[in-house]
């Protein structure tokens, strides 16, 4: 890529030489003094500028330069000029460049206004040092081929950047021939708009300190391969790829803010995440066709972090962390999953300290890998399955962690995972409470409330430990059951306690193996039918040496 664009430099320069005059700069002086000139005369918008080592020139406020291409070799200086007092700004406009528009290998110091306009190739190639102060302006309207801004150097913006309609990379911040990260530090405004391929693509040291807007791209809104900061606020609208690409680091800190929306394209997650993203201020994706966060490295979640209204939620295949105070909310998805946790090349890993949310969804978390919850998750109003955990998966409710269902078809479901409940797990409003077809056991704490159907342990292994309490209530269907056991196979052991109470038909059925050991404590309380049926077939057995207490 570097090799290339000297040829294009020396193309550019050709060009110039042949099509107009060529104006050498003449050590310190204003652009509009025409002895400061080269030949003699100011430059005019056909004229090619030339800056060497030594030469400084510098555009008053209230004067309008043009020129047809800009070269600021190493050591010099070209200066945009403003009054502070009358605020009139030094302009510098160059228009249909056959070429590069300007090369800077020195010193690009804007306080008054820069305008490109129709650019064969890139607009603005940095190889030194760009500064854009404090109501300071750069414009770019239209490039053919190249990229609108190329940083090989340091670039430093305070004013306002604005990029429209061009047919590569609105700004691509990379490393230059010896493979040093170059950088670009951002406290004014950038604006990308009409963007035909990525808005930015980071290839060195980004920070971002006020705002940057993305709108209409048609491929990735911003694409970070190595260190990008973000301190205030990140917009990104309406792009036809991946709004937003992680493949090495991206810190999002305390005040960060970063608005996905709109994005056009349902093959592309809005936020794709391949490395590591630090997040202590705000992610919020919403309104669009896609997925909206694919994780393929590590997240570290300690701020908020809000999906909505998208095509699906999070997909986790390796390791996401909601720490501390972090705070998670997906809602509004409803022909899809919230949290998927799945293993692909690294063992899927989800670890929540902080809350979780999941409203609105057709399913609420599905887990095919490890999941531990030490704090809370609420999952609400979900068309099929609240939490569901399958036979790759493992999921180990922590110590004072709960888990919240309601308001689900099915609420905790089980398919031959390895469960272990040491906080509280509650089911609430749903068709079947709890179906576990896996490996349960319970230390603590399991509610079953106002469902039509409680518990159906159903080809799965329940251990209820001493420490265990499982309390099922508020049974409601006219067919239904409070705690049923069945399949070859399973098998309930209780030696904590299980209470089973106000059921409109029967309170508890086996047809497995069900065992209350001695400690064990069983109640079944206000049951419409049969309070405890066992023995059903031949494969049913029932031992009991605890307590088993019916009351009508």
């Amino acid at each position: 890529m570097k090799t290339s664009y000297l040829l294009i430099i020396f193309f550019t320069i050709v060009v110039h030489q042949a099509n107009a005059a060529i104006k050498y700069g003449n050590g310190i002086g204003d652009w509009d003094d025409v002895n400061y000139w080269t030949p003699v005369g100011l430059p005019t918008s056909a004229d090619s500028i030339l800056l060497d080592a030594g030469d400084s020139v510098t555009i008053k406020p209230g004067v309008s330069a043009r020129a047809a291409f800009v070269e600021v070799g190493i050591d010099a200086i070209l200066h945009l000029g403003r009054n502070p007092m009358n605020g009139a700004q030094g302009s510098l406009s160059i228009t249909d460049a056959v070429g590069l528009s300007i090369i800077n290998r020195g010193s690009l110091i804007i306080r008054g206004i820069l305008e490109i306009k129709n650019s064969e190739l890139t607009a603005l190639l940095n190889e030194g040092s760009v500064t854009i102060s404090l109501n300071g302006v750069l414009n770019v309207l239209t490039t053919g081929f190249g990229l609108g801004i190329d940083n090989l150097g340091s670039f430093s913006n305070k004013g306002h950047i604005w990029i429209d309609k061009v047919n590569n990379v609105a700004i691509e911040n990379d490393d230059n021939a010896t493979g040093n990260a170059e950088y670009f530090y951002n406290e004014g405004t950038i604006e990308l708009t009409r963007i035909d391929s990525r808005a930015i693509y980071n290839g060195g040291h980004f920070e971002n300190h006020h705002r940057i807007s993305i709108d209409s791209t048609e491929s990735e809104g911003l694409y970070n391969a190595n260190t990008f900061v973000n301190t205030d606020t990140i917009q990104i609208a309406r792009t036809y790829r991946e709004p937003l690409i992680n493949s090495d680091s991206f810190l999002n800190a305390l005040s960060g803010i970063v608005h996905i929306t709109e994005s056009k394209n349902a093959g592309y997650p809005a936020l794709t995440n391949r490395a590591f993203i630090l997040n202590q201020g705000s992610i919020n994706i919403e309104n669009g066709l896609s997925e909206g966060l694919y994780n393929d490295g590590k997240i570290d979640n300690h701020g908020m972090l809000t999906i909505s209204v998208m095509k699906s939620g999070l997909e986790n295949l390796d390791t996401i962390y909601n720490r501390l105070g972090g705070y998670m909310m997906i809602s509004d998805v409803p022909s899809s999953t919230g949290i998927e946790n799945r293993s692909f090349s690294t063992p899927g890993y989800f670890e929540n300290n902080g809350t979780i949310e999941i409203k609105e969804t057709k399913a609420g978390i599905e887990n095919y890998a490890t999941l531990i919850n030490k704090s809370t998750i609420i999952i609400d109003s979900v068309s099929s399955y609240g939490f569901r955990t399958w036979s790759s998966g493992q999921f180990v409710n922590d110590t004072m962690a709960e888990i919240h269902i309601l308001h689900c078809l099915y609420g905790f479901t089980n398919t031959g995972s390895t469960v272990q409940n040491h906080g509280l797990i509650q089911t609430n409003h749903c068709l079947i409470g709890v179906i576990n077809g896996g490996e349960l056991d319970n230390h603590s704490n399991f509610n079953v409330e106002e469902c039509e159907n409680g518990w159906s342990n159903n080809y799965g292994i329940l251990r209820n430990y001493p420490s265990g309490f499982i309390n099922i209530a508020e049974i409601s269907a006219t067919d239904g059951y409070g705690f049923l056991n069945s399949g070859t196979g399973g098998s309930t052991t209780i030696q904590g306690g299980l209470m089973v109470s106000n059921c409109t038909n029967n309170g508890i059925i086996n047809s497995a193996i069900f065992e209350v050991l001695i400690g064990g404590n069983i109640e079944t309380i206000n049951i419409m039918g049969t309070h405890f049926e066992s023995n059903l077939n031949t494969e049913a057995t029932f031992l009991g040496e605890g307590t088993i207490d019916i009351q009508n």
